[in-house]
């Protein structure tokens, strides 16, 4: 059985207003609010404070408890399973129409930001200080991954398991493969292209490949080369 969504209680204020043909302006003025800060409170980004309650109380003839039961009724919805889904949907359409509103070629640190927060971009495991400005995130190595030889002389060199370690050392010639520690999924419509910055390992004979440019659809690790050419 679906649990049936609760009514915020801003929701609640703004059909009780219209019932009685009183403008959000009137409301505002009667209240001593500006109408940016009742309007939040009908949009559900902010709450219905005390002395609001009372407030409401002189003006509509409403007791506090029942925007405080709305408000219980709201909280308990949102702990539940599907009261957590529902909120991160409304939350990704929000995005999503944010987002159509600022067309950009590229998401800024901002967009990444709130694109994992309401689940439409997916980075696993996510760490915000990983994520540096104009957009970029920082990837880690997973743990595990196999070498081979470069140059083998046999058809099908061996792939030898490995963990990685901080002092894992390639010999020359040697070719090491690993997934990034992060799984990634790409929505449709994005693209993840991948940038290195700079020498990042200990010596310059060591070379970073992996596909630069990732289409949409991706769902997994991003598959990365380091290669010894020494």
């Amino acid at each position: 059985m679906t649990t049936p969504i609760p009514r915020q209680p801003g929701e609640a204020l703004r059909d009780l207003l219209e019932e009685r043909g009183i403008s959000q302006i009137r409301a505002a003025q009667v209240l001593g609010i500006s109408r940016g800060h009742l309007n939040s409170i009908i949009n559900g980004h902010n709450p219905i404070s005390a002395d609001l309650k009372l407030k409401l109380q002189d003006f509509l003839n409403v007791p506090p408890q029942h925007w405080t039961r709305l408000q219980d009724r709201q909280d308990e919805f949102a702990a539940s399973p599907e009261g957590r889904a529902h909120l991160e949907q409304v939350r990704r359409q929000q995005f999503l129409e944010q987002l159509q509103l600022q067309p950009a070629e590229r998401l800024g640190r901002t967009h990444v930001h709130e694109a994992v927060a309401c689940g439409w971009l997916g980075i696993t495991p996510y760490t915000p200080a990983q994520l540096l400005p104009g957009g970029y995130y920082w990837l880690g190595l997973g743990q595990h991954g196999f070498t081979t030889r470069l140059k083998d002389p046999a058809k099908r060199p061996a792939e030898t398991p490995v963990d990685l370690r901080p002092s894992l050392e390639l010999a020359p010639g040697e070719h090491l493969s690993v997934l990034s520690h992060e799984k990634l999924r790409l929505p449709e419509g994005l693209n993840l292209r991948v940038a290195s910055r700079g020498t990042v390992f200990s010596r310059g004979e060591l070379r970073l490949e992996c596909d630069w440019l990732v289409p949409a659809g991706l769902a997994g690790g991003l598959a990365l080369h380091i290669v010894n050419e020494s």
